[in-house]
């Protein structure tokens, strides 16, 4: 039998330069991922401070130094991040999202129509909210506001108190701030309802939350995802916590939701029609029981946490996507739920969770 020749020496070389080519593209990647070649940071804010157009809040604001900026660009005035962004994701993952959420961000953007109704960010309950702002509208949004004057949209997004206080110094680069009537036109916001305090501090919203009888309240943290708690309000007869995700992409005025946590008096039988034919994964949290759950929804993936306390039913994390969705998954956002400080325990369920439970398909508990 004839033995194999060895390679030829063009077969080694297209290999070798194969071989190359595959590893100048993964080294590419990895620099562009980490933004090797982007401009640094100072650069930008060099970029922002020589343009007459642009608006800022000074290089710190509360304490809060700039980390992102992007100078003018399209419609874009300037963007500017201030505190240090909350990191979800790795960078160099290419199948991953991934984001950076920062405590503040300034976005400034030239408009060149009349506002639509459609177009303005709502509130909870479906409708758009407006107040005023050293004499500009402002539309209030969950996780930020929008001010108008002339043919400038500002946005601030981050905690509301924060927000108040940015917009009431917001200011020109050069020189200091003269809002003039907005053009063009905010016809819009006539459609817009008129709230009394849309900047009143979180810890006042949650105390104001406290003090709903039978409606315990559970959080992950000050942050979850990139995304910080912002919100906190009452919806019809629940109570929701907010967390949003501010970064480089947020649309104006308007920020990332990553996640929402509602505490509600238990509807018994739409619980139960949730659990029927799910994987429960059980776990206990200061005192409360609790319950992962995926279920295959005809073509879909349907997945949540509820946490059974009292009379009410806390229920988080619930998504319906085409793509499965691992149980894993669930449970990573099951393990960081605790009650919301000053507390330190959840009151047991007045109501019965085995027989809730009972309807699941497959039951485990949460290692």
């Amino acid at each position: 039998m004839r033995r194999p020749g060895p390679p030829k020496r063009s077969t080694i070389i297209t290999w070798l330069v194969v071989l190359l080519l595959a590893l100048a593209g993964a080294v590419a990647y990895v620099l562009i991922k980490l933004d090797v070649f982007a401009p640094s940071l100072s650069d930008q804010v060099s970029s922002i401070q020589k343009t007459d157009e642009s608006w800022w809040l000074g290089m710190t604001f509360e304490g809060m130094p700039i980390t992102m900026a992007e100078p003018a660009g399209g419609d874009r005035v300037d963007d500017i991040g201030y505190g240090a962004c909350e990191r979800f994701g790795s960078k160099l993952d290419p199948f991953a999202s991934t984001r950076c959420g920062y405590p503040l961000i300034l976005q400034v953007r030239k408009r060149r129509y009349d506002i639509a109704l459609d177009e303005l960010p709502k509130q909870l309950d479906g409708n758009c909210a407006k107040t005023t702002i050293r004499g500009a509208p402002v539309v209030v949004a969950p996780g930020g506001a929008i001010l108008y004057t002339d043919n400038l949209a500002i946005a601030v997004l981050g905690r509301p108190d924060q927000v108040g206080r940015a917009l009431a110094l917001v200011r020109p680069v050069n020189g200091a701030a003269r809002f003039k009537p907005p053009s063009p036109g905010v016809d819009a916001l006539d459609n817009c309802i008129r709230i009394p305090h849309p900047f009143a501090p979180l810890a006042q919203r949650l105390a104001q939350l406290r003090q709903q009888p039978g409606l315990p309240l559970a959080w992950v943290g000050e942050w979850y995802a990139g995304g910080r708690l912002t919100g906190a309000e009452r919806t019809g007869q629940a109570a929701v916590l907010t967390y949003t995700s501010c970064g480089r992409s947020s649309s104006l005025g308007s920020c990332l939701e990553t996640l929402s946590l509602s505490s509600e008096t238990a509807d018994l039988p739409d619980i139960h029609s949730t659990l029927e034919g799910a994987t429960c994964h059980t776990f206990t949290v200061a005192g409360a029981p609790g319950v992962a759950w995926t279920k295959d929804l005809a073509g879909e993936t349907g997945a949540g946490v509820y946490v059974f306390t009292g009379k009410a039913a806390i229920s988080l994390a619930n998504d319906i996507t085409l793509e499965e969705i691992p149980i894993s998954r669930v449970e990573a956002v099951a393990r960081l739920i605790k009650p919301l400080p000053p507390e330190t325990r959840l009151p047991a369920p007045t109501y019965d969770t085995k027989r809730l439970l009972a309807a699941c398909a497959e039951q485990a508990t949460l290692s």
